[in-house]
């Protein structure tokens, strides 16, 4: 458990200030690697690395790290003190983003550490949160850095926690929100660590000012925290003093409560997972191609860990599928409140973010009725599930299939030509380097002597084209005209539905039209349906040298 830290730090002397801070480090450090060893497992990080802002909290929190003595870090868990490193992320959002790259740099020279910088490139979000916004690139970004093993520390406090289920609770969040921050979480291939949730922020600025840090030199004040147009800040600045005034030491019984919270959600937790793992199985599509999990990181529920990435895991083509599919019939099975955190549980640890809970309420009673071949989906943000012969199949949201992207590149048909579909073309050069199709992978055509490949006729140019229906192509068995649906062919390999529009269609059109071909439709003949179905009349025989067909998923 935590000591007890009051906010009462005046008159005290600076040796005190430090050791009060210090005495709570350590007690913060050894409750973390007691819940990581607990949920994890591991060894005891040989690299700590301390999330330097700029601000005054990460900059007390480094200082007083650097004056840990060997005893002190014995006493939190460490046989040998471990490598002590600063890493700031440079957001580049306001004008005060070198003054506190500045800062964490001066602390971490104090300090007699190095500091890294990460500089993150953050796309304009309309209608989203700037403050989640940068928080989820932050995270994302530390995952990517933070080496195997390693643990990086923000300085996120008792008062922070407290905000953040006051803020979660004016949301209508549920046990899950209300939990807050947790002491530590997976992050990247390391850990993610908040020492100080038992510790209040005056504590911290007090030891923070004992240890000689001085404004304007090892931190500086950001913007984003003193701006009343965002949540946490107009919280921290209007609201908290009155809530304070009438209850003293509400930050220490808040972060409390939200510890009570995260011992009672580990309990559900597991409830939940034993519901959830009979209801999985494999992702089985093997008309799609597929490569390993894209570094996008996963979810937890706290905003700040969506970054904490998973075992790597086979996801196929945009929109990319989760690694595992949910038993609809099964989900149905369980009480209705159940079946929510189930599906919760499964969307979350597949690394997207957990529905709102109108769509989780589509998801647990209309959609479970959905039959055949249909697919409905619902969508929220960027993810979306659908449903298809009796499981849930989610994903990240497809945009644009190929057909529709090739199309915007393309001229449209003369006005006496209607009927003639928008159609783009791109050329595919045997043995040149793969096409980029964008979300839908890459496709090339690579020399082989053995196994399926084509033969490319003379005066005649390979050209790659998205779905627009009604596709035939020759393959075996031959059926009357020779010619088989590419629909039921998709079908028979279970590509579903909804991916069967970002399937590669190559085709052959004659040289002298191959320029025409790729800015408006030009006849020619369908040889392959991704790498899977190739023309029957142009696969190469014994050891005749061809062209192997080779479509990889968009981040194998």
């Amino acid at each position: 458990m935590c000591s007890a830290i009051t906010n009462d730090t005046d008159h005290q002397p600076a040796s005190a200030l430090v050791r009060g801070l210090t005495s709570g480090l350590i007690t913060g450090l050894a409750r973390c690697l007691d819940r990581c060893r607990e949920e994890r497992g591991g060894a005891v990080p040989s690299l700590v690395a301390v999330a330097a802002s700029g601000g005054g909290d990460s900059s007390a929190l480094l200082l007083a790290l650097a004056q840990f003595t060997a005893v002190d870090w014995q006493t939190a868990g460490w046989s040998t003190p471990p490598q002590l490193r600063a890493v700031h992320c440079d957001h580049g959002l306001t004008a005060a983003s070198p003054a506190l790259e500045a800062a964490a740099k001066a602390t971490a020279a104090a300090a007699g550490v190095v500091c890294e910088v990460l500089r993150l490139n953050i796309p304009p979000s309309p209608g989203e949160s700037i403050e989640a916004i940068a928080r989820l690139h932050r995270y994302r970004a530390l995952a990517d850095w933070l080496p195997a093993g390693a643990w990086v520390l923000t300085a996120h406090h008792a008062d922070d926690q407290a905000e953040t289920l006051l803020l979660q609770a004016f949301r209508g969040a549920g046990l899950e929100g209300l939990a807050a921050m947790p002491w530590q979480a997976a992050l990247g291939a390391g850990t993610h660590a908040r020492p100080l949730l038992g510790t209040a922020r005056a504590t911290l600025a007090a030891a923070g000012a004992a240890l000689g840090l001085q404004e304007g030199e090892h931190f500086t004040l950001d913007p984003m925290n003193v701006d009343p147009r965002l949540d946490r800040a107009y919280l921290r600045h209007t609201v908290w003093p009155l809530l304070e005034a009438r209850w003293p030491g509400a930050n220490l019984t808040l972060s409390r409560s939200a510890g009570h919270l995260q011992d009672a959600l580990r309990v559900v937790d597991e409830a939940v997972d034993a519901d959830l793992q009979p209801l999985l199985a494999p992702l089985d599509c093997p008309g799609v191609p597929f490569g390993r999990k894209p570094d996008m990181g996963a979810c937890s529920r706290q905003e700040e860990s969506r970054a904490s990435s998973l075992p790597q895991k086979p996801v196929g083509l945009l929109p990319r599928l989760a690694a595992t599919t949910l038993d609809q019939a099964g989900l149905k099975a369980l009480p209705l409140a159940r079946r929510a955190q189930v599906l919760r549980a499964w969307v979350r640890g597949e690394g997207h973010r957990s529905p709102p809970a109108a769509r989780v309420g589509t998801l647990v009673d209309q959609m479970l009725e959905a039959r055949g071949d249909a697919a409905p989906c619902v969508l929220w943000g960027e993810s979306e599930i659908h449903a298809w012969r009796g499981r849930y199949y989610l994903g990240h949201a497809a945009g644009k299939t190929l057909a529709q992207r090739l199309a915007s590149m393309a001229d449209p048909p003369p006005p006496w030509r209607q009927e003639l579909p928008r159609m783009g073309a791109l050329p595919v050069v045997p043995g040149c380097p793969a096409v980029d199709l964008g979300p839908a992978g890459r496709l090339s055509l690579v020399a082989a002597t053995e196994g399926p490949r084509l033969v490319a006729p003379p005066d005649q140019v390979f050209m790659v084209r998205g779905r627009v229906g009604g596709e035939r192509l020759r393959i075996r068995p031959l059926v009357q005209g020779a010619h088989q649906d590419v629909r039921k062919l998709l079908q028979s390999v279970a590509v579903p539905p909804w991916l069967r529009d970002d399937v590669p269609y190559l085709w052959l059109v004659p040289a002298a039209t191959a320029a025409a071909a790729e800015r408006s439709f030009v006849p020619g003949e369908l040889v392959a349906v991704g790498e899977r179905f190739l023309d029957v009349f142009l696969l190469a025989r014994g050891e005749e040298p061809g062209w192997r067909v080779v479509w990889e998923a968009p981040f194998a």
